[in-house]
């Protein structure tokens, strides 16, 4: 409930910015509920009990085949289609596949819900489950389906949006405080000034380099950056610094190690 709330104050505080140059609008929230309430209509229509996307694991030798072979049909129509979440992330195994594409076609979209059972349709999302019978896999029977979330971006917001929909949820919760502390409001569509005015150029590295950040590569962005306390007592102040090697964030040497292994856990 807590985390409802503060999502609530934080679309709040997105829609009153007064601004006549905003190209932005707050995100409809769509519970999770709704996506249950489909799967449960399906189960009743097939008699078969479906497993939720979060109770199944998908082998990133499964997902990423089909995740590229639905961008392969996607890309001829649009100007911009990619892989996102966990997926682009590297992960080994995913529990859903994120697309984003941008702009929005209307004959993608059909085309789109003809590739499985719907789960969600709105303006700026499709989910629909996919059925992997009949693949030579067999691990995930009786009952291989996989959900599949196309997210339709504004041409406008490509490059905030790949940031944001990569994740993860630890990494963009660092970057948002981060825009915080320096006066800016981050989001899926732009990195933004107090007062209303687009700071990024539309582009993933130019949210890292507005905010004095190094590019990271997907892979890398587990966890939060930096932790600890936010007031340091005088020895730590004074304690000699060293750059981050994946990050090039400066830190107290004596949290460096502790720094890489929790925050670029995989890399080393």
């Amino acid at each position: 409930m807590n985390k409802d709330k503060a999502q609530a104050r934080f679309l709040n505080r997105i829609a009153n910015i007064d601004s006549p140059t905003r190209t932005y609008r707050p995100v409809t929230i769509t519970s999770r509920r709704t996506v249950e309430s489909a799967i449960q209509t399906l189960e009743k229509k097939t008699g078969n009990t479906i497993k939720r996307p979060k109770e199944t694991m998908f082998p990133r030798s499964i997902a990423e085949p089909l995740a590229s072979h639905f961008c392969t049909m996607i890309r001829p129509s649009v100007s911009k289609v990619s892989i996102a979440g966990s997926l682009r992330r590297e992960h080994e195994h995913v529990h859903d596949i994120d697309i984003l594409i941008t702009p929005l076609n209307e004959a993608v979209r059909a085309m789109l819900t003809t590739q499985g059972n719907v789960l969600l349709e709105g303006k700026e999302k499709l989910s629909i489950l996919y059925s992997l019978a009949g693949s030579q896999e067999t691990e995930f029977e009786p009952n291989p389906n996989v959900q599949i979330d196309f997210r339709f971006i504004e041409p406008t917001s490509w490059g905030p949006a790949i940031q944001y929909f990569t994740g993860s949820w630890e990494h963009n919760v660092s970057l948002r405080r981060i825009a915080k502390r320096k006066g800016f409001m981050l989001n899926e569509r732009g990195l933004w000034s107090s007062t209303g005015e687009r700071i990024d150029t539309n582009t993933e590295g130019s949210i890292y380099t507005s905010l004095g950040l190094r590019w990271l590569p997907p892979r890398y962005r587990e966890g939060y950056i930096g932790f600890g306390r936010t007031t340091l007592t005088q020895e730590e102040r004074n304690e000699p610094k060293k750059r981050c090697p994946v990050c090039d964030h400066p830190l107290r040497e004596s949290i460096l190690n502790r720094h890489i292994t929790e925050t670029h856990r995989g890399m080393t």
